[in-house]
């Protein structure tokens, strides 16, 4: 189960990697079929990243060093291009998501700045009523036959006409006073309420709060935090992008087995003198097939030519051009190396594994008798 969310995780990477790689390509175009072009081909050489890892592992194994070199040094230009492409994306969308956060709290500087400033404001103004209420007293005087003799307030001779006119222009400004703070008011109200959404969308005052954060925790410059965790994000899409699906799909494949070799000791028997110990095993019901025509053959080959050693190993390789040389000097037929690996493994010689230093498979469990060493040599 491992594997397959692996693999798929692996293919997540690279589409997500070869998107990026059409968006940075589609930007060399001049004219729509130039972007066209351009992406894809980045595209497809990110694609080819994530393939060449596993033509290059057979190539290895296939003893092609010219083409394992070629498909490195493919892989290495896919790879500087795909980690380019990635990194202008990445500092790209951060710079912009730093320009929206630095709008954003900017705005919100501002909101409060402002806050303050019509909080000291409504501080400053003198009590007053409501203005509804200083309104309708304003119009009742406007009805006192003061206000008429007295030209509205613009002819106050006698004593009694000017008290009535600054009673009047006291209630202008408790009117203005009133109109005044239910503006601030309702400012006041519109900004709580706007600093509340903002607050509830995660807006900071930083800038860049990750930065910040990690420039306390690591103590470097900002601009290196920025760039570090920028090549952080290339870095982990394209490894993934250019190696997961070959680390994934590479547990399929058959790798060393340590385990020790079936011991065959109930068909074996000890011979007298120098003639090898023979293991006998039961030919497998296969009629007259090839197979089983020549099965014979080879098994005699095994047990007068190999025998059982814990800690030795056989080149199947090896093995099989010895085969060959001995049944061409006894004059019996010859067989292809997939069938004699065919009759080995029904003969139970199914212990294997691929060499490290030259990428072979080899026989575990066996290793050459002595007399048959020196008669090949011989």
């Amino acid at each position: 189960m491992a594997i397959y969310i692996g693999a798929i995780t692996s293919i997540g990477f690279v589409l997500i990697s070869a998107a990026m790689n059409w968006r940075f390509g589609a930007s060399f175009g001049r004219s729509t079929l130039d972007a066209f072009l351009y992406g894809c081909a980045s595209a497809l050489g990110d694609i080819l990243k994530a393939v060449l890892p596993f033509l290059i592992a057979w190539s290895i194994t296939a003893r092609r060093p010219l083409g394992a070199m070629a498909g490195i040094t493919v892989w290495l230009v896919c790879l500087v291009f795909s980690l380019t492409s990635a990194v202008g994306f990445a500092s790209l969308n951060r710079a912009d998501t730093a320009k929206i956060r630095a709008l954003q709290a900017s705005h919100l500087e501002t909101l409060q700045i402002e806050q303050a400033r019509l909080r000291k404001k409504l501080g400053w103004l003198p009590e007053h009523r409501p203005e509804p209420i200083v309104r309708l007293e304003i119009t009742a005087a406007k009805d006192h036959p003061r206000w008429r003799s007295s030209a509205e307030c613009r002819n106050a001779t006698i004593i009694k006409s000017r008290v009535f006119c600054n009673r009047y222009r006291q209630l202008e400004v408790e009117q203005a006073s009133a109109a005044e703070a239910a503006r601030i008011e309702t400012r006041l109200s519109e900004i709580s309420k706007e600093l509340a959404n903002q607050i509830r969308s995660d807006a900071s005052t930083s800038r860049d709060p990750q930065v910040v954060s990690l420039t306390r925790i690591t103590g470097q410059p900002r601009n290196t935090v920025r760039m570090s965790l920028i090549v952080l994000m290339a870095t982990l899409l394209e490894v993934g992008s250019s190696l997961g699906l070959f680390v994934a799909l590479s547990c399929h494949s058959e790798g060393p087995q340590v385990s020790r070799p079936a011991r065959r000791s109930s068909g074996n028997r000890r011979m007298s003198g120098n003639k090898p110990n023979l293991r006998l095993v039961s030919p497998p019901a296969c009629g007259n097939t090839p197979i089983g025509e020549r099965l014979e053959p080879v098994r005699s080959f095994m047990n007068l030519y190999t025998e059982e050693c814990e800690c030795g190993t056989i080149d199947a390789s090896v093995l099989y051009e010895r085969y060959r040389l001995e049944i061409s000097r006894q004059g019996h037929p010859g067989m292809s190396q997939k069938m004699f690996g065919t009759i080995l493994r029904d003969l139970g010689y199914t212990t294997k594994k691929r060499s490290r230093k030259t990428g072979r498979v080899q026989y575990c469990g066996l290793t050459w008798r002595e007399p048959a060493t020196n008669r090949m040599a011989a």
